[in-house]
């Protein structure tokens, strides 16, 4: 563990045992949190996920089994169970329109780059890719460079399917279409083209980053989460403007609902753990609608 990774793991193990008030700390330390008080009867649990990391890690976390078994009801970012009924306008979502080619954004030395880093790490070009979007194929870059199947059971469904088993009803923050419009039709076509093409001629951050990530959501280490996803020296970076809409817009959004859907039944409330971090995350501003905050230890 370099110098760098020490401090960070310090600080976070004098703010776990200070006796400084958690109330003027942003919450981290835990990827799992207790939710209390300000009316509620009993206590919610908020837990935030890693979208692509193996579910197995949730093992090396105590207390989630508990936090389940006691709450009523799972919710998540998407009631999943709506993906089968949405399939035919993903679909559509995530094909390229037959008016729209790459070569058309790109210059011939840029797409034959681009066609080059895509054959490098998925092994096709854009001969066989270029049908899809180039979010898309953006997803199924770092998938391949992360090392997982894109059958690997998300750990968001693995929530879900507890709540299924257990006859427990499960809510979705937003739809399917809320999503694939943030996804696919919030970023034109041209940024999303010179996007991929950032993406894919930087593999070795984006690695870099990936490492780095998983071992900060191994530690619940949430600050540094929110670090390394506003990292300055990121080459393709997003404008504020695409932050906040995948960010703080929608936990603004899902503030508006979580109040009454805690007080209807004790939850379990499973999302990406970008949106309980830091000072526009779910926690802190709970924290100030006047609920009792907590890591699950």
């Amino acid at each position: 563990m370099n110098a760098k990774k020490l401090i960070l793991a310090f600080i976070v193990f004098l703010i776990t045992i200070s006796g400084i008030s958690a109330e003027e700390k942003i919450p981290t330390g835990s990827i799992l949190w207790k939710i209390s008080g300000n009316g509620l009867t009993a206590p919610s649990y908020i837990l935030g996920t890693h979208h692509i990391i193996k579910k197995e890690i949730l093992d090396d976390f105590k207390g989630i089994d508990e936090a389940l078994s006691n709450t009523d009801q799972v919710v998540g970012e998407i009631d999943m169970d709506e993906i089968a009924s949405k399939s035919s306008f993903m679909q559509n979502a995530v094909i390229m329109p037959d008016s729209i080619t790459y070569n058309q954004f790109l210059s011939e030395h840029d797409y034959a780059v681009l066609d080059s880093n895509l054959k490098a790490v998925l092994h096709v070009g854009l001969d066989k890719l270029s049908k899809l979007k180039p979010v898309t194929i953006s997803f199924l870059y770092l998938f391949k460079i992360y090392g997982k199947d894109m059958q690997s059971e998300p750990m968001d469904l693995y929530f879900q399917q507890i709540a299924k088993e257990n006859n427990k009803p499960i809510i979705g923050l937003e739809t399917i279409e809320d999503q694939m419009q943030l996804l696919y039709y919030s970023t034109p076509i041209e940024k999303q083209i010179l996007d991929l093409l950032c993406q894919t001629s930087n593999s070795e951050y984006t690695s870099k980053v990936i490492g780095e990530l998983d071992d900060c959501y191994s530690k619940g280490d949430l600050n540094s989460i929110l670090k390394f996803m506003n990292d300055e020296n990121d080459p393709c970076p997003d404008t504020q403007e695409e932050k906040a809409q995948v960010n703080k817009d929608r936990n603004d959004k899902w503030l508006l609902k979580l109040p009454s859907i805690m007080a209807e039944r004790a939850s379990f409330i499973a999302v990406g753990c970008m949106h309980i971090a830091g000072e526009d995350g779910l926690l802190w501003q709970l924290k100030k609608m006047g609920y009792t905050v907590e890591p699950v230890k």
